[in-house]
Parts: structure tokens; sequence; C-alpha cells
């Protein structure tokens, strides 16, 4: 959405649910999906590929290889990456009763930000909570157009996974905290 400033403070996000048609509350819902049933295949992708492996199921092992070979490899930003963040920052906000995005204080952290284009990076932390099982309200802030500029952290044991990994990095600029 457009950004709004009011009193210092920049909206960057703000849904109506009363004009979402059916279609675009299924669809915000199919969204909101991707990241739940990204985390639950996250958590069993060991466990899977253990059991495709040693049941002969060949054709799925093969697939979480290749997907794991595809998520660790070096790539950059494209048309697909592109279109699936498009998908997400216009649907997922339509799955809830509304959502509001406010940055207080007059600043966006984004890439286009003059603080990103010189040495003098100003660090911020965001901190989100409460986050749910899924994390979905930080879902919402990290494929936020406004948050591009942003690399998020992830733990280590997250971010090995190569769903997980995949995903968040078609999403927005992931990054693993170091131990």
């Amino acid at each position: 959405g457009e950004n709004k400033s009011n009193n210092g403070n920049i909206t960057v996000l703000e849904t109506n649910p009363s004009t979402a048609t059916a279609l675009e509350s299924f669809l915000g819902a199919l969204a909101v999906s991707t990241f739940i049933v990204t985390w639950i295949v996250s958590l069993a992708s060991p466990l899977l590929l253990f059991f495709a492996y040693t049941r002969g199921y060949h054709s799925l092992t093969a697939f979480v290889v290749g997907f794991t070979i595809i998520a660790y490899a070096p790539w950059s930003h494209g048309a697909i990456s592109h279109a699936f963040q498009s998908f997400l920052t216009r649907y997922h906000p339509l799955y809830y009763n509304g959502a509001t995005m406010i940055f207080e204080g007059g600043d966006i952290p984004s890439s286009s930000h003059p603080q990103h284009n010189n040495n003098q990076h100003k660090q911020t932390f965001f901190a989100v909570h409460p986050h749910g099982a899924f994390c979905i309200g930080w879902a919402l802030l990290y494929h936020n157009p406004a948050m591009r500029g942003v690399r998020f952290c992830f733990a280590p044991a997250l971010y090995a996974s190569p769903f997980f990994r995949w995903f968040s990095r078609m999403a927005n600029k992931p990054g693993s905290a170091r131990i």
C-alpha cells in the first residue's frame, strides 16, 4: 500500500477486510498456509528424507536432495521470487480481519533509504511479539516491501532446513544467527 505519514509515524500497511473479495480472502489464506506448511515441512524434513531413503521412495529422496541443492546454491532474486514476493505482499494481509504496520519516528528501513547508501549504516533491531505459533505476525513484517533492505536472522537449525532456507530466500533477505 501507500505510505502515509502522521505525527512522525509512517504507515506502510493498512488493510480493510470489508473491501476484500472471497477470492482475495482465499488467496490470503493460501499465503498464510505457505508459511505454516513451510515451518512444518522444515521441522519434518530430516525425518522425511530418512523415511524416503530407507523405504526406497527414490523419487521423494531425489526431490528432497534436489531441493536441498537448489536451496543452498547461490542465486539472486529473479522473476519467480519477485512474483512470489508480490503474491505474499498483495494477499497475505487480506487473510486477517485487518492489519496495520506503522514505523514510529518517521523512518522506514528501505534499502533505498539514504542511511543504506553510505558507510554509516544505522543498525536497528526489530522485535516481533507476540508472533504466534507459526510467527505469522513476523511473516507480515518479513515480506513487506518496506523491509526489503533488512536482513532477517534465524536460528541456525531452522535456516539449515532446505525448505525454510528456500522459502526465506524467495520472500526476502535471510541470514542465519551465529552461535
